[in-house]
């Protein structure tokens, strides 16, 4: 009767996802991440560098004249790459726990995943600095691409704050190539792929849409989600785990689906 108990009281802290397939303990491991992070911004990009080198993940940091991504290679079956980026940096109020703190849990734990599977493409996992200050870090990296200091890659997927609703996609920001994808993934999920826009609202992907890299900008919060973020409200107990479990399913999912898309059927464009 106990054991039953303690089941039945795990699940309802935790929650389930649409799909069933995440980890508890996966779960559990993220929630104390978030609960460690420090509100200074100025230890975000220590603490992003321990919580991937938690993961075993051998990470670099890219120096730009203003600002510093954090990154992580992971070698597939070819060279075909994937980008996977959170951004860091918070803004001054609040303890940026969700914006942008979720992104950066759930791209260390799918980092780690992906180092552990035979994949078909290869990874770079970047934690980018300077997102609240213009984009600053998307923007150093995408120009070192289109300047020919790095290779253009297959596709972005950015992840930006979570923790509230189902997956969602923003569009202005989203190649329709990539957003479709997302929708079938979702449909193979047994549900429908919420496809949104906010006056105003923008991240990381947008810089990689600027050099016409397939990309797509994924978040997890509500409507209200101007009652949370950059302010005072930004913090661990205003965010919903069983939110946070279907967030991370559907990423898993989505990324491990791209794995298997060939890179010529996406297409890129100039973001409007």
């Amino acid at each position: 009767m106990r054991a039953q108990l303690f089941i039945t009281l795990f699940l309802l802290a935790f929650g389930c996802s649409g799909s069933g397939k995440f980890d508890h303990a996966q779960i559990k491991e993220m929630r104390d991440e978030l609960s460690r992070v420090s509100c200074s911004n100025g230890r975000r990009m220590n603490e992003t560098l321990d919580l991937f080198g938690s993961k075993g993940l051998a990470v670099e940091i890219s120096e730009y004249q203003e600002v510093s991504n954090v990154v992580a290679e992971i070698s597939g079956k070819t060279q075909e790459t994937l980008i996977v980026g959170a951004h860091y940096d918070k803004t001054d109020a609040g303890c940026g726990v969700i914006d942008n703190w979720t992104g950066v849990v759930m791209l260390s734990h799918l980092a780690k995943e992906l180092r552990n599977r035979n994949t078909e493409k290869s990874y770079t996992f970047v934690a980018f600095g300077g997102e609240e200050r213009d984009l600053q870090g998307s923007k150093a990296m995408a120009e070192a691409i289109a300047n020919g200091a790095r290779e253009k890659p297959c596709a972005m997927i950015n992840l930006d704050s979570f923790g509230f609703e189902k997956t969602w996609a923003l569009r202005s920001i989203s190649d329709p190539s990539m957003l479709d994808l997302a929708a079938d993934v979702e449909r193979g999920r047994g549900g429908s792929f919420s496809i949104r826009n906010y006056r105003g609202a923008s991240s990381d992907s947008k810089s990689f849409r600027r050099i016409g890299v397939p990309s797509i900008t994924f978040s997890g919060l509500g409507d209200d989600w101007r009652d949370y973020i950059h302010g005072e409200e930004d913090v661990i107990s205003n965010i919903d785990f069983d939110a946070v479990a279907e967030n991370y399913d559907f990423l898993r999912e989505f990324v491990l689906h791209l794995d298997t898309v060939p890179c010529r059927s996406l297409v890129g464009g100039e973001s409007d």
